[in-house]
């Protein structure tokens, strides 16, 4: 067994610095040591203050207590907006990307509901059309199928009035019927047909019908979000959310095709998205649940027409009158804001003048109210009453403002006069 070495230390005096202790090396007594470890044993720990102990768990507790206390009120008054003269928002203390997701998640909540409420109040006004079905005694043959429907429309009164689109209405000597939202089977009573804007109204027996309200399309803008709605006739309703990509848009494929008359309406409003026939008749629907056009087709294409176009005919209706009166001028022309490269210069004074906006008389029809006021072909018009022809004021639009037996001034471009003349049109 190896020996047990001994370490020999000398007692630190309490004057004593560390340096000296470690220059001053010398032995102890072996004796020492015994009396050294029995006064270490009976030392059972190290003993500090009574007092000083219960000072310090009591401020500890102190201190948890009004910092918790102190942490509600700050969250209350930060939550509470009262902390806002510091300029300080939720924003700038929250981890920005939480909050960023939280704000995000709850406008999609609230579109999700806005949408919802926005698809029933269409559900309810929206109706199918369908040829009159003569009375079976199978009753399989008696059932309005949904791929037997004409086209959709929407109730525009509560006695009956509904709005649809012409190809709905093929041939006016079958009856017909249109079917609600809840069910109901309305037959037809009264086609009213409007040849300019292709829209076709319809009276049936009823009341309290629920209807969408018609707003002017005026205020339209490109890419605002409008909705369209496909009903099933089963109580099913399709929507489809779309954007406006093209306000009044013409079509100019063909150099026939860009000539205009004023017996139809010629322009459309066109989306960004293709909708199939299946949606021919839909309401055109703003985010407020009002009517800005209708769907119609047009060549192979599903397009709107703007309410601005039918609403002439809608004031027609609810005042009384069983047929469409339009007031034609009498002219074929060429909208010169939707072409590019006519090159059309007018002489004023001694300067020549590029005109790119207003249209361009192509011919003037015999016997009409054009030929009667005096326009020439080649004419210029720039302008229908205090109306500037334009993008935003299309001129067959801005014609039909004015009922029989109005009178009203045309500004015109002449070239061989070299100057504006002012031609008064009665209707």
């Amino acid at each position: 067994m190896p020996k047990l070495k001994l370490f020999k230390a000398k007692k630190i005096e309490e004057n004593n610095s560390l340096t000296d202790l470690e220059n001053k090396k010398s032995s102890v007594n072996e004796d020492a040591l015994p009396e050294l470890y029995e006064n270490q044993a009976s030392s059972t720990g190290f003993d500090y203050p009574k007092n000083h102990s219960y000072v310090v768990v009591a401020s500890l507790v102190v201190g948890i207590i009004f910092g918790f206390l102190a942490g509600m009120v700050g969250v209350v008054f930060f939550f509470s907006g009262t902390l806002s003269f510091l300029k300080i928002s939720p924003e700038d203390l929250l981890p920005a990307q939480q909050f960023k997701i939280e704000r995000n998640e709850q406008v999609n909540v609230l579109e999700d509901e806005r949408l919802t409420s926005l698809n029933s109040k269409v559900a309810d006004s929206m109706v199918m059309i369908f040829r009159k079905k003569t009375e079976s005694n199978n009753l399989l043959d008696n059932i309005y199928l949904p791929s037997q429907a004409k086209g959709a429309g929407f109730i525009l009164t509560a006695d009956g009035w509904v709005i649809t689109h012409s190809k709905a209405i093929t041939d006016g000597s079958f009856k017909y019927v249109v079917i609600t939202d809840n069910k109901q089977i309305l037959t037809v009573d009264k086609m009213i047909f409007d040849d300019y804007s292709d829209v076709v109204f319809l009276k049936v027996k009823a009341d309290n019908l629920a209807t969408l309200p018609l707003v002017n399309a005026t205020d339209l803008q490109v890419g605002q979000r409008l909705m369209v709605f496909k009903n099933l006739a089963d109580s099913r309703l399709e929507a489809k959310l779309m954007r406006l990509e093209k306000k009044d848009w013409q079509n100019g494929s063909t150099t026939a095709k860009i000539i205009q008359s004023n017996s139809t309406a010629n322009s459309f409003l066109f989306f960004d998205i293709e909708l199939d026939k299946s949606y021919l008749g839909s309401p055109i629907v703003n985010m407020s649940g009002e009517v800005v056009g209708l769907n119609i087709g047009h060549e192979s294409k599903i397009l709107g027409r703007s309410a601005d176009d039918f609403k002439l005919a809608v004031n027609q209706i609810l005042g009384g009158k069983d047929k469409i009166e339009r007031n034609f001028l009498g002219v074929k022309f060429l909208d010169l804001g939707q072409v590019t490269g006519t090159g059309i210069k007018v002489k004023q004074g001694n300067e020549l003048f590029l005109v790119n906006k207003g249209v361009y008389i192509i011919e003037v029809i015999s016997g009409s109210l054009a030929e009667k006021a005096g326009l020439k072909n080649n004419d210029i018009i720039t302008q229908v009453g205090v109306d500037v022809i334009d993008t935003n004021n299309i001129f067959n639009r801005l014609l039909q403002k004015y009922k029989s037996g109005d009178s009203f001034t045309l500004t015109v471009l002449r070239k061989d006069v070299n100057e504006e003349m002012l031609i008064t049109v009665s209707y």
